[in-house]
């Protein structure tokens, strides 16, 4: 893939996060988790699938660019962590507000 592709993928995903972390709905379901007695971590991980269509160049096959890579092996620790402290209640508002945990 070329540099100039992995440069727009990068500001994709940095796009993507200014999107949620400013949205007023997420702020809003954050500070209520706050005020329930629970700090809130919010992982996302985005995958964007490529295809190069020109006819010019060989076949591409789909590629995919993880956003925030260098954060990865910290977030699956804090998952993890998290997850063993979830309780029933915690699972199912978690559920309600369609976050995969």
């Amino acid at each position: 893939m070329d540099e100039r592709i992995k440069k727009l993928l990068n500001e994709l995903g940095e796009a993507i996060n200014r999107a949620v972390s400013e949205s007023p709905d997420v702020d809003y379901v954050m500070k209520a988790i706050r005020k329930a007695g629970y700090e809130p971590w919010l992982l996302l991980e985005a995958k964007v699938a490529v295809e190069n269509k020109r006819a010019d160049t060989e076949p591409a096959v789909d590629s995919n660019q993880t956003f925030f890579s260098d954060q990865q092996d910290e977030d699956r620790d804090a998952v993890g962590a998290l997850d063993d402290n979830l309780t029933p209640e915690d699972r199912r508002f978690l559920k309600y507000l369609k976050i995969d945990y």
